[in-house]
């Protein structure tokens, strides 16, 4: 998945424009893959191992867009930590709530354990894997690193919030 970047886009650009773009990066994508699944997902069922190293590839290049984008940006220079404090404590309230929504959910429609940890950590993933090729495309010739930085930080935050839950799972099934 390429991200269009500041310069592969005119300004100015216009809704309809913008709107295309994230279906080129988002859609497109999704269709194609759904397309190509009947021709390969038998292979791909047999050889499961080696797939999923280019999901986990794809998801490292876009966090590296991501901050590769903060850092050309300047936004390590350019934000005071104190604002940086200031976007993680609404990160972590977020965060925890999706964590008790999505399992207050599951387990009110009677979902086995296992089911209600799945549905708990799937239930919030790809803010930024989503995000910044929208954010990408809607803002075009903008300082997108500045503009994700909201994102960035929550992205962290929840990173390591579920690492930790996690690893509290773990310790109650072992």
């Amino acid at each position: 998945m390429r991200i269009l970047s500041g310069s592969d886009c005119p300004q100015g650009r216009t809704s309809r424009a913008a709107a295309l773009g994230l279906a080129l990066q988002l859609f497109l994508p999704f269709v194609l893959g759904q397309i190509v699944r009947r021709l390969v997902g038998d292979w791909v069922a047999r050889h499961g191992s080696a797939s999923r190293y280019v999901g986990r590839e794809s998801v490292v290049l876009v966090v590296y867009s991501a901050f590769s984008a903060g850092e050309r940006d300047g936004v390590r220079h350019s934000v005071p930590s104190t604002a940086l404090l200031q976007l993680v404590l609404p990160s972590m309230m977020l965060v925890t709530a999706m964590l008790w929504l999505t399992r207050f959910t599951a387990d009110l429609l009677r979902f086995e354990r296992a089911d209600v940890r799945a549905i708990q950590f799937c239930g919030m993933k790809k803010a930024l894997v989503t995000g910044l090729p929208m954010a990408a495309v809607l803002f075009a010739g903008q300082p997108v690193g500045q503009i994700i930085l909201p994102l960035m930080v929550f992205h962290q935050v929840q990173l390591t919030m579920c690492a930790w839950l996690a690893n509290r799972y773990r310790q109650h099934v072992a």
